[in-house]
């Protein structure tokens, strides 16, 4: 539909973010974007180490996934991992439910110390987002030298961080807390037959 606008059809700029947005998940749908190799490791990991990815956190929101990724994060903190905990890129900025955001780009929370890259926004196109996230990741991951990247569900927070890891050269580790669509689909009639539920 966008496609069949006239050329001169004048967007505003809410209309024109929201067109480029479709379009990028349109061209994601007919074909996803290629992954980079795997490349030579980028650098001597400190052992034990991982950056840790998490889509959203405690105290800017409370939900089942924030707690499960509290608790899961103060155990592998118990089991003696060199850990490296990561929102994910944008948030919670990008968010208009969050309470509240972070002071600096580093934050502490019940024990926890948190890393935080204020861009890119989640409101970006989804290919941008994905490409400038991963570089954001890197860029931590190379500098605090883990060994490992792992990010949990979903693909807006894990994509960028699996290239991330194959950029760097080290293992990356994708913890599906679950499928996103299909909790949705659950919850509202009819979004499984949608274009949104199949990409």
């Amino acid at each position: 539909l966008l496609a069949g606008l006239p050329a001169d059809t004048a967007l505003s700029g809410s209309e024109s973010s929201r067109a480029q947005q479709i379009q990028a998940l349109a061209a994601m749908a007919q074909a996803l974007p290629d992954l980079p190799p795997v490349a030579a490791p980028a650098y001597d990991p400190r052992p034990q180490s991982l950056l840790y990815c998490a889509a959203s956190a405690l105290p800017w929101h409370t939900s089942g996934y924030t707690t499960r990724t509290q608790a899961l994060l103060r155990a592998l903190l118990a089991q003696g991992v060199d850990l490296v905990a990561l929102t994910r890129a944008g948030y919670p900025w990008d968010r208009a439910d969050s309470s509240g955001t972070p002071e600096a780009m580093a934050s502490s929370h019940e024990g926890l110390d948190w890393q935080h890259l204020r861009q890119p926004s989640q409101s970006l196109p989804l290919d941008i987002y994905i490409e400038r996230a991963s570089i954001g990741i890197a860029r931590l991951a190379k500098a605090r030298r883990v060994a490992a990247i792992h990010a949990a569900s979903n693909h807006v927070n894990a994509l960028p961080a699996l290239i991330a890891a194959r950029r760097l050269g080290i293992p990356f580790h994708y913890e599906l807390r679950g499928l996103w669509e299909m909790s949705r689909a659950a919850n509202v009639p009819g979004f499984a037959g949608t274009e949104r539920h199949a990409l």
